[in-house]
């Protein structure tokens, strides 16, 4: 995978730039999305600037491999809720979908953003063909038993 160059990324200070500017043309909805944002350094920092702004909902979408120990600091940087990003309820599944491990660290945050506040909590899956199409009713039966 390609990564991009540190000095290509907008820096939070941009970011809270155009979020100010948005909000002036009448945005008032934020949601910090990746790749994965919660592993750039001092995310917490950047949702404290939008914050900040005002805004009636900010939101972040996650792979919720990070969430578990930045779940509180976001919320008490300003975050109102999260969506994790979770095709599979199988960790092997997990696993070949994903090519990494830490299937469980996502159902552990999916505690820690109810523990911190985080609410709601969404989970998005992507049903694919002969991968993961078996799943949809236990999707539907993990949304109702955690309330996400």
């Amino acid at each position: 995978m390609t990564l991009v160059a540190p000095g290509d990324l907008l820096t939070y200070e941009e970011i809270e730039r155009v979020a100010a500017a948005a909000m002036k043309a009448g945005v008032q909805r934020f949601r910090i999305t990746g790749g994965e944002p919660l592993v750039r350094r001092g995310i917490e920092k950047l949702v404290e600037k939008l914050a900040r702004l005002g805004p009636d909902d900010l939101a972040l979408t996650t792979n919720g491999l990070h969430l578990g120990e930045t779940a509180a600091t976001l919320r008490e940087a300003g975050l109102k809720r999260v969506t994790v990003s979770l095709d599979t309820l199988r960790s092997g599944r997990f696993e070949t979908i994903t090519r990494r491990t830490g299937f469980s660290r996502i159902l552990e945050g999916f505690e820690a953003a109810r523990r911190a506040g985080l609410h709601p909590i969404k989970v998005n899956m992507v049903v694919i063909r002969g991968i993961n199409d078996d799943e949809i009713e236990d999707f539907v039966r993990f949304a109702e038993r955690e309330k996400v």
